[in-house]
């Protein structure tokens, strides 16, 4: 119960008793804070994928589960121009550098681009899952930081029907995404190819570069993969995320992998401790007022941000200028938020990610001091 409500009881009783009542005070004022979710709004996405016998299974995951990774950059294919769409760019290539050469993979019957863009005509799903069926068996030296490299410096050759570069474009941000269940046996330090990585984006971009590995788990790997150290250590240093290729929920590291390439906040850290209400259970949705996603209008009624099971309720107010609609999402650990005493933070789950464009807003009362 909160204390607020407490004091005001009590001093209801006492002045039932006689007694002098308490001086009033002015109400507490909740602390109201409110977080913008914003994204990269063009990506230049490269898939290297290890292409050695022992990755077959691997590949048909991916594959299977890259719908997952798709939706955070085209929601509905179907809808060229719809409001969570991000302009991307998507190649795909594979760890053998020393005989592919970075070599770009393309599906095996039409339509079979060599870069999937929104809007072309096609489903890019189908396409995708056709370009991964069409990996051939390579080599077992796998050397994804060289190939990525070879790769992004053939993809930017390509070129639209305008004659502009289709890939490592201009005001674009670049994520490659390793595949292996091998360690990287490419030539050099770490450091060396985080630092030519850096430069594919030119002066004053070295920010707009993050690799991310679905790899080995460090430090000792599993039963079907090598620990992948030298993935793990350029993720960390780009920012990126290092995915663990032993799992059984691809689809749960593709979401994590997107949320990091288009760059969604998972995780939002608040400038005060909201006051423990005494819950029986601990920590719950009882800590806060409010707490609540708020959307453009545009959103359509079945986006997935707005499914039941994402949110205990919806309520549109789309009759002015500033409407929008209001997701209160669910308190759970799965398609929700959990609030971290730790570090402070709601963090959301799932399609309870904050979308682009939204606004998350929380109210709550602070801790005393």
């Amino acid at each position: 119960m909160p204390r607020m409500f407490l004091a005001s009881l009590l001093a209801v009783a006492l002045a039932a008793c006689g007694d002098p009542p308490l001086i009033d005070r002015p109400e507490e004022e909740p602390i109201r804070e409110s977080f913008q979710q914003l994204k990269a709004s063009s990506i230049d996405v490269l898939f290297v994928i290890d292409n050695s016998r022992s990755m077959r299974e691997e590949q048909e995951a991916l594959a299977t589960n890259f719908a997952r990774f798709l939706q955070y950059l085209d929601p509905d294919p179907a809808r060229p121009d719809e409001s969570g769409q991000v302009d991307y760019r998507i190649a795909v290539t594979t760890t053998d550098a020393s005989r592919s050469g970075g070599r770009l993979v393309r599906a095996r019957a039409e339509p079979a681009p060599a870069i999937l863009q929104p809007g072309a005509g096609y489903d890019p799903l189908d396409v995708m899952q056709r370009t991964i069926a069409n990996i051939q068996e390579g080599g077992a030296l796998e050397a994804g930081f060289e190939a990525a490299l070879l790769a992004a410096e053939r993809a930017a050759q390509e070129k639209d029907g305008a004659g502009r570069p289709m890939f490592l474009r201009e005001n674009a941000y670049l994520y490659v995404v390793i595949v292996s269940d091998e360690e990287d046996a490419s030539f050099g330090e770490v450091r060396y190819y985080h630092r030519r990585f850096e430069t594919l984006k030119g002066r004053g971009n070295e920010n707009a570069v993050a690799i991310s590995a679905i790899a080995g788990p460090v430090p000792n790997g599993c039963e079907t993969a090598d620990a992948g150290f030298r993935y793990a250590e350029l993720a960390r240093l780009t920012g990126g995320v290092h995915g663990n290729v032993c799992t059984d929920d691809w689809g749960a590291t593709l979401e994590q992998l997107a949320v990091t390439g288009i760059g969604l906040q998972k995780r939002f850290q608040l400038r005060e401790a909201p006051r423990d209400l005494d819950v029986p259970e601990g920590i719950g949705p009882e800590d806060f007022l409010s707490v609540a996603i708020h959307y453009p209008c545009s959103i359509e009624d079945d986006a997935p941000q707005l499914a039941e099971k994402v949110c205990a309720s919806v309520e549109r107010r789309c009759g002015g200028d500033r409407g929008s609609v209001i997701c209160v999402p669910w308190f759970a650990d799965s398609d929700g938020w959990i609030f971290d005493e730790r570090q402070n933070a709601l963090v959301f789950e799932g399609d309870a990610v904050p979308g682009p464009g939204s606004t998350l807003e929380v109210e709550y009362f602070p801790r005393d001091k």
